[in-house]
């Protein structure tokens, strides 16, 4: 509500859902929609198997392979940005103006994304010992930064809008980050994220990625409606995507 107080149905609010569409298909495909869902069930089985330690260790290993992933995807993100931006909302083309704050904000949403898939591994970790508290409450965090910078724009910053929205979209990864922050005493406190032991759990990470493959094909193809969705959408008047 605040933020279409803010800017209603501008090309500004239109930049804002292209470029915050982009890292939730990321977190569709890799966060919550698909690594946890095989990350719960293998972490079971080692424990099962193998004990506790084993099963801490492997929680080690994803996140290493998770983060490195993730900051290649956000790397790209970061630098293709006006690119994927011209790409994505095709219509745009002769819009500079628009394609330039999209990617601004892309950008700032890499980080958002990395935060993300942090969270979205601590997640099923505690999930897997079964603490749910912090999970559940973690995502009011940042709905509730996200809102405070808002507030904050609606009533004490004068100025461009699209200066506006680059500070709610920098309080929306404070959000993220503070959402993924939050859970890591408690899953350091039960083992997760201290041993390293990379060869140990190889075996385990090779079947991991075989899991995750068919998931993330699944998961992307069900995406592909909110991409062309959104690239029509850049064709029509300005508003139409917002």
């Amino acid at each position: 509500i605040v933020m279409s107080a803010i800017f209603g149905t501008s090309y500004v609010a239109d930049a804002f859902q292209v470029s915050y569409r982009l890292p939730n298909i990321f977190r569709t495909v890799l966060g919550e929609g698909g690594l946890t869902r095989i990350f719960l069930p293998k972490y079971a089985e080692i424990r099962e198997k193998d004990g506790v330690e084993a099963a801490n260790s492997y929680t080690t290993a994803v996140g290493l392979y998770l983060t490195a992933f993730l900051l290649i995807i956000c790397l790209l993100l970061w630098f293709a940005a006006p690119w994927i931006i011209s790409v994505y909302a095709h219509g745009w083309k002769d819009m500079p103006e628009r394609i330039d704050l999209s990617a601004k904000i892309l950008r700032l949403m890499t980080i958002y994304l990395f935060s993300l898939g942090l969270f979205a591994l601590l997640m099923g970790f505690l999930n897997a010992h079964r603490k749910f508290f912090l999970p559940a409450v973690a995502p009011a965090f940042l709905n509730l930064i996200w809102f405070i910078g808002a507030l904050y724009v609606f009533f004490f910053v004068d100025g461009e809008q699209s200066t506006k929205m680059v500070i709610i979209v920098a309080f929306l990864c404070i959000g993220s980050i503070v959402q993924a922050l939050i859970q890591i005493p408690q899953s350091v406190k039960l083992g997760a994220l201290t041993k390293i032991d990379l060869p140990r759990n190889r075996a385990h990470l090779k079947h991991t990625g075989m899991l995750l493959l068919p998931s993330t094909l699944v998961l992307g193809l069900s995406q592909i409606n909110i991409f062309i969705d959104t690239t029509l959408a850049s064709t029509l008047v300005t508003g139409s995507i917002a």
